[in-house]
């Protein structure tokens, strides 16, 4: 049937597929075959055939990529999802010479065997792993895939990243570790990642701040740690990371945040403090030119913490307090901030519509008609 629809249709959808093979015959013609339910679909069938530019199956039973993958020499999308695939042989996508997108996501993937060979010059840059069985994983078997952008490893229940070998991935931008895994470290200080880096290990059970080398990884963007389990943050960890736009630490258990040295860091916009346990947050040492937002919001603070306006933090950033149990002699004392400047205040506050709900036991008027919760 495939057959004989693909001289008609340049992309071949069908939403249901009901045989146990699938043959990709050298006269088929369509350049996209999606199929996105084939339950009893258990083998693959792959002869030569220059035109298939996209193969993505999904719910299916195929346990294995085939060899004769590499008869489809044109192939840039190659997506095998919900299947039962164990093993994945990063060898049978060196002989596809244009895939640029691999998407495994939802399969029983426990192990990642390398590609022999230092370069099989695969042009591969999106890799998706997602919702597998990945307990470990060796970043040194992604060593031939040089233009490799973006790796996403989400909800495998993973317990530990590493790298054996020297290995320089220079296109890196993007590796997704979270959420959905029980990482407590990383160890990448034989991983060379030279490109705008973000790193996302949000929802992980990382107890302290990752050692990351400003050697191997000196473009460094972007750091996700949310809803771990981090009690200190420690900013002068970051001093020589000068390309760091973005600091995210929510829901952790942080009880103190502070730069226990000077620290400098001239692109630095966000940071994000939200849903922890601070009673305070000293910058004191601390140089954000560039910083716009920091985000207080639900944590203990009972003072509003002005000397970031008036120290070398930054002159300039909206300071976000939203339930906190800010005492009214506090917000009293620095109202100017609630109102200053007129749209874009620097200072943002519970709004007293919610000064019931949070217990609050006091307000404060901003102006007619708004006030602001806080503590007698």
């Amino acid at each position: 049937m495939l057959e004989a629809t693909s001289g008609l249709f340049n992309d071949i959808t069908l939403e249901q597929y009901h045989e146990y093979d699938l043959a990709i015959t050298n006269r088929m013609t369509s350049e996209s075959i999606t199929l996105n339910s084939a339950p009893l679909l258990t083998h693959l069938q792959v002869v030569p055939n220059r035109h298939l530019r996209s193969l993505r199956i999904v719910n299916n039973a195929v346990r294995s990529i085939p060899e004769t993958i590499a008869n489809l020499p044109n192939l840039q999308f190659l997506g095998i999802e919900q299947a039962f695939i164990r093993v994945l042989d990063l060898g049978l996508l060196c002989a596809l010479p244009k895939l640029k997108t691999l998407q495994m996501i939802n399969n029983h993937i426990g192990l990642v065997l390398p590609a022999h060979g230092s370069s099989c010059g695969s042009p591969l840059q999106d890799v998706l792993l997602e919702r597998n069985h990945l307990t470990t994983l060796d970043m040194a078997v992604f060593a031939p895939f040089v233009a490799m952008t973006r790796l996403f490893l989400q909800h495998n229940h993973m317990k530990s990243i590493f790298c054996s070998n020297a290995t320089s991935l220079p296109l890196l931008e993007l590796i997704s570790l979270g959420p959905g895994n029980n990482l407590s470290w990383i160890d990448f200080e034989l991983l060379h990642l030279p490109a705008s880096l973000t790193l996302d290990l949000k929802d992980n059970r990382i107890k302290q701040l990752p050692f990351l080398n400003h050697h191997k990884m000196p473009a460094l963007a972007r750091v996700y740690l949310d809803g771990n389990q981090l009690s200190t943050v420690d900013l002068a960890q970051f001093h020589r990371h000068q390309q760091i736009d973005g600091f995210y630490f929510p829901r952790n258990q942080l009880h103190y945040a502070t730069c226990s040295q000077y620290v400098h860091l001239p692109l630095l916009s966000f940071l994000q403090l939200s849903e922890n346990m601070l009673e305070s947050i000293s910058l004191e040492n601390c140089s954000f030119p560039n910083l716009r937002s920091i985000a207080l919001d639900m944590n203990r603070i009972q003072y509003i913490p002005v000397e970031i306006y008036v120290g070398d933090v930054s002159p300039s950033c909206v300071l976000s307090m939203r339930y906190n149990p800010i005492r009214c002699t506090s917000l009293q004392t620095h109202a100017k901030l609630l109102t200053t400047p007129q749209y874009h205040p620097k200072l943002l506050v519970t709004n007293a519509a919610r000064c019931v709900d949070m217990k609050f036991n006091g307000q404060i008027l901003i102006s007619e008609p708004n006030s602001a919760c806080c503590m007698v």
